[in-house]
């Protein structure tokens, strides 16, 4: 494991070298409840590292098709679930930035975090999600002004949501199902060029003044992390970590690469 992560100059370049060292590796198992025995012992469902490369891979590649550049920002708007991580690998593939949002997060606060962050693409988790994004992009938001500027009324545009579960159609979303059932798509190019030190990922948090910051983290922060974990001693390879806080924390994304960029395997809940 610290092999992989001490060689590769970026996360994506991580999770690919471990997917091509062990495809029939688990990446992780997600239970599965059945609404008709909601008392009984649920099920799981499992993925390799070989299933969660090519769902990447479609994931990365219809990003690139709408104009997701490197550098652009994309928002993540849902609670943990495996969806999450692989949308947030396909992101960092094609070198953008990914910016996490609370699900839980009202309308307005949701508009600022877009509009502050410059996200032009929002991986939303269902329908009360899109609908969140349709109102913020059908009217005119108030963004609060800070230290660098103005308070103002702008409009937000979006060139696409991506729903990860199915929800009703509208032009301006395209359900996750569709991508990955998509022909198989190859690893993005252009991953050796993305190096340690270039951004990864805005977390906003409240700080103790003015509204939410982003707080920019790079690759190379992840990937130290990660590091660090198993330098502490208190993971190995064969560890099992069950991943339920928010993926817009901070900690738990260093969870989720460790499920994601080693042989630890992550166990979500329902």
């Amino acid at each position: 494991m610290a092999k992989i992560v001490a060689q590769s100059d970026n996360i994506a370049d991580a999770f690919y070298r471990l997917a091509s060292e062990s495809p029939d590796l688990c990446v992780y198992q997600q239970a599965v409840p059945n609404p008709s025995e909601p008392d009984a012992v649920r099920s799981k469902r499992s993925a390799t590292f070989r299933e969660v490369r090519g769902r990447v891979n479609k994931i990365a590649r219809y990003l690139q098709s709408i104009g997701v550049l490197p550098g652009s920002r994309v928002a993540i708007l849902s609670g943990t679930r495996p969806e999450w991580m692989e949308a947030d690998i396909a992101i960092l593939a094609v070198g953008g930035v990914s910016v996490s949002i609370y699900q839980s997060l009202p309308e307005d606060d949701v508009a600022y975090i877009l509009y502050d962050s410059g996200s032009e693409v929002v991986i939303a988790e269902n329908q009360e999600q899109v609908d969140k994004l349709l109102a913020i992009c059908s009217t005119t938001s108030s963004i609060p002004g800070h230290e660098d500027r103005e308070e103002c009324q702008v409009e937000i545009a979006l060139k696409k949501i991506i729903s990860i579960e199915d929800v009703e159609d509208h032009d301006s979303v395209i359900c996750l199902s569709e991508l990955v059932s998509r022909e198989e798509a190859d690893t993005p190019e252009g991953l050796d060029s993305i190096s340690r030190d270039e951004l990864a990922a805005l977390v906003y948090t409240s700080g103790t003044t003015g509204p939410p910051k982003g707080v920019m983290q790079t690759h190379g922060n992840h990937l130290s992390n990660v590091r660090q974990a198993f330098d502490s001693g208190l993971i190995d390879d064969s560890t099992s970590l069950c991943l339920f806080l928010p993926l817009a924390h901070s900690f738990a994304k260093l969870v989720g690469y460790l499920g994601f960029l080693t042989p630890c395997e992550l166990r979500f809940p329902a």
